[in-house]
C-alpha cells in the first residue's frame, strides 16, 4: 500500500531537492540549523529536535492534513482505539492530538511495539498542536 510507505523517506529527486535547499539563507536556519523545511521549532529536550528533513516541509501536503489532521479521521482513529481497549471514546484536544501523533507514526513507520518509539518531527509536532490547542500545556 503506497501511503503506509510513506513520504519522508526521500526518493532520489528528493534528495537532489534537498541539496538544492539554500538552508542559510535566513535567521531561521541559523538558529535551527538540523531544521530544512522551516516549519520547525525548537523543542524542549535536544534528542527532540527533529526535522521532516525535506525543503517543502511534509506539513503542508494534503496528504499529511488528511492522514494526520483531519477531524473526522482522527475521531475514527479514538473510536477504534477505545474498541481495542474497551474503553469510552473521548474527544478531547488532548485526545485528538494524541490521535494525531499515532497516525503520523502508523503513516510514517507501521505499527510499532510497545517500547519501540520514534522521535517526531518538531515541524509535525507543532502543526497538531497548532490545531489541536491545550488550554495549559501540551500533552
Amino acid at each position: 500500500m503506497e501511503l503506509a510507505k510513506g513520504i519522508v523517506d526521500a526518493s532520489p529527486d528528493q534528495e537532489d531537492a534537498d541539496q538544492d535547499c539554500n538552508r542559510n539563507s535566513d535567521d531561521h536556519q541559523q538558529n535551527l540549523p538540523w531544521c530544512i523545511c522551516r516549519k520547525c521549532r525548537a523543542m524542549d529536550q535536544p534528542r527532540e529536535n527533529v526535522c521532516c528533513r525535506r525543503c517543502i516541509c511534509v506539513t503542508t501536503t494534503d496528504a499529511f492534513e488528511n492522514l494526520v489532521l483531519d477531524r473526522d479521521v482522527l475521531g475514527v482513529a479514538i473510536v477504534s482505539r477505545s474498541f481495542i481497549y474497551a474503553d469510552e471514546p473521548v474527544y478531547t484536544p488532548a485526545s485528538y492530538r494524541m490521535a494525531a501523533y499515532r497516525q503520523w507514526t502508523m503513516w510514517q513507520h507501521g505499527y510499532l511495539s510497545r517500547g519501540n518509539c520514534r522521535v517526531l518531527p518538531s515541524c509535525v509536532v507543532w502543526a497538531v498542536r497548532n490545531r489541536y490547542p491545550a488550554h495549559m500545556g501540551y500533552i
